[in-house]
């Protein structure tokens, strides 16, 4: 009984406090009385209204203003400069050191028999960072010339003895061994019968050599002071010799020559770094934050009637 009682005082304190005993206006009626015989008079004063106090409202969080990216591409960070082309140099000559050192090549009787050790894949070029390699056609202005050498048919169609003259023009002239192609032995183009005691004719080209360049000017002037002074002969010698093809007729040729040239426009392959360039995602734009819950007056209800749902529970756990 005592559980009983609380309960109900209980659940009448909850009716109280959600409003149950109040309406908008409402007051206690004349004469109402309680069950001790006690009365209100019907002159008495009414008890005030109430309004309830409305709970404010919580704005919610403004979005970010900034825009999502829709058209274009993120542009990419700013990369290292273009690098230049290495300009070619001519290296020094030095005509005594290299003629002792000519004099100490061993030669060999025949060559017949000599073979051309396969060429190893050339090393790549350092690609800089924030760049690609790519390959393109290039017009350039070819530089030929001409120069007889004391060797016999046999000897200067043997691919390793070929293989000497064009590295050793080459390596004169501050250029890649391929840098250097033979076009004609004695007048006659190189994949036919050839005779002996003949002229050798070859094209030599530079990347940076175009038309009307300085860089042309500059080789045609090297190509005379590197067969004039003797390193165009001292180098073909000494490639010779590292090839096992060096005779004794080529090391016995005087390393002073004459030589005149020509020009002739050709395309060739080059290879040069170019920005390596990606497309950018678009940004995404941000996400609306979830906005607060609004709180009014009209909510009221709901949790008075929450809260006495609750009481019922508690009063029927407490009577177990």
């Amino acid at each position: 009984m005592m559980i009983m009682k609380r309960a109900f005082l209980l659940l009448l304190g909850v009716a109280v406090a959600s409003g149950s005993s109040y309406s908008s206006g409402s007051s206690y009626s004349s004469g109402s009385s309680y069950s001790s015989g006690s009365s209100y008079s019907s002159d008495s004063t009414e008890a005030p209204s109430h309004a309830p106090t409305q709970a404010p409202s919580q704005a919610p969080t403004e979005a970010p203003t900034t825009a999502a990216t829709t058209t274009g591409t993120t542009p990419p960070p700013t990369a290292a400069p273009t690098p230049a082309p290495t300009q070619r140099e001519k290296p020094v000559f030095n005509k005594a050191t290299e003629a002792a050192a000519i004099k100490l090549l061993a030669v060999v009787a025949d060559i017949k028999d000599v073979t051309l050790a396969p060429t190893p894949a050339p090393t790549p070029s350092p690609t800089y960072a924030g760049f690609k390699v790519v390959e393109e056609k290039k017009e350039v202005q070819a530089i030929e010339t001409a120069l007889k050498f004391p060797l016999t048919a046999a000897e200067a169609k043997n691919p390793a003895m070929q293989k000497s003259i064009t590295s050793g023009i080459a390596a004169s002239l501050g250029l890649e061994s391929d840098s250097v192609t033979i076009l004609e032995i004695d007048g006659v183009p190189l994949r036919r019968r050839l005779a002996t005691d003949i002229d050798i004719k070859f094209q030599i080209t530079a990347p940076e050599a175009t038309a009307g360049s300085s860089a042309l000017t500059t080789l045609k002037n090297d190509v005379a002071a590197a067969a004039s002074e003797g390193a165009m002969i001292a180098n073909i010698k000494k490639e010779a010799a590292s090839n096992g093809v060096l005779v004794q007729s080529l090391k016995d040729m005087p390393l002073e020559q004459t030589v005149v040239t020509t020009t002739k426009a050709v395309t060739i392959t080059v290879q040069k770094q170019v920005l390596a360039t990606s497309a950018a995602a678009p940004t995404p734009a941000a996400a609306a934050p979830t906005p607060a819950p609004e709180f009014s007056a009209a909510s009221v209800p709901a949790f008075s009637s929450l809260a006495l749902t609750l009481c019922l529970a508690t009063v029927a756990v407490m009577a177990n």
